[in-house]
């Protein structure tokens, strides 16, 4: 039998610091250097068995998102009888990470019904807040969007009702599809930049004009994981539909038979494609 594959999703983590937490290294190294966990109404989250991982000149954080509570199970008691024992922190999930720290590229283990994308995002978010005590530092992961997606259902609407964009300046550099835009972000020392487009009840935004647009360049730059974006209006098939950069997520199969340097070169590829894409990324590290 073969073994089996898992599924790993690829996101952006973006970081919006105060003074003296600007190096990303030494940043994840207090992140990770000891439990922080994090809490909602049902569960607790922590990291756990992290550890870098050199590979080929660059490195790479390994590690597990432990999601655990407290629940009732069934147990015999005495051979004889049925009954209820509570157990501390049982664990629920425990999905795999690959962290890229230079570019903030995080790759994870999409384990549905248990542990879904957006929790594991919003998680892994609160828990590096969580090691700085929610001081001076703020979090976020956004999807990577399979390139091309994002433009190949703009194609399809035809009939534009609203954009929506939510975009942090990039860091270390920008693509030049959206150079510009980023740019301007920068310039105006903002942390976040937001923008909705409505057109009139009933009517359509201009598409050409839009294309042609910073509007445009906004939604390409959220797709690179650097925001996010959703266009809402009527495509092709008549529908009216509502697409975000969320929707075609980066996937990739790995195994999960080996040590973590195994996983890391599984994944080292798409990494790759996803730190080229920002053009000039990689080049200027080095």
């Amino acid at each position: 039998m073969s073994p089996r594959l898992y599924t790993f999703q690829f996101g952006r983590v973006l970081l919006i610091t105060g003074s003296g937490l600007e190096e990303k290294r030494e940043l994840y190294s207090e992140v990770f250097s000891k439990p922080h966990p994090v809490s909602d109404f049902y569960n607790k989250y922590v990291f756990f068995d992290v550890q870098e991982i050199p590979i080929d000149q660059d490195s790479f954080i390994v590690g597990k998102l432990i999601k655990y509570k407290t629940k009732l199970e069934d147990v015999v008691i005495e051979d004889s009888a049925l009954g209820t024992s509570q157990v501390e922190d049982a664990i629920v999930a425990q999905p795999e990470f690959v962290l890229h720290p230079y570019t903030g590229i995080v790759a994870f283990r999409v384990m549905p019904g248990k542990f879904n994308a957006s929790q594991f995002k919003n998680k892994f978010a609160r828990l590096i807040e969580a090691a700085f005590d929610n001081f001076f530092i703020s979090a976020k992961v956004e999807t990577v969007n399979e390139e091309l997606k994002i433009e190949e259902q703009f194609n399809l609407f035809t009939s534009l009702h609203s954009i929506c964009l939510e975009l942090h300046p990039s860091n270390p550099h920008n693509n030049d599809l959206w150079r510009e835009i980023d740019d301007k972000i920068k310039a105006l020392g903002a942390v976040e930049y937001n923008q909705q487009v409505v057109a009139p009840e009933g009517r359509s935004l201009n598409k050409e004009e839009v294309a042609n647009s910073e509007i445009y360049a906004g939604i390409i730059m959220a797709s690179d994981g650097y925001g996010h974006a959703s266009i809402e209006g009527i495509q092709e098939n008549g529908r009216r539909v509502k697409v975000t950069t969320d929707d075609n997520p980066i996937e990739t199969k790995t195994h999960l038979d080996g040590e973590p340097e195994h996983l890391v070169k599984q994944l080292t590829q798409t990494f790759k494609m996803v730190r080229d894409r920002v053009k000039n990324e990689h080049k200027d590290k080095n």
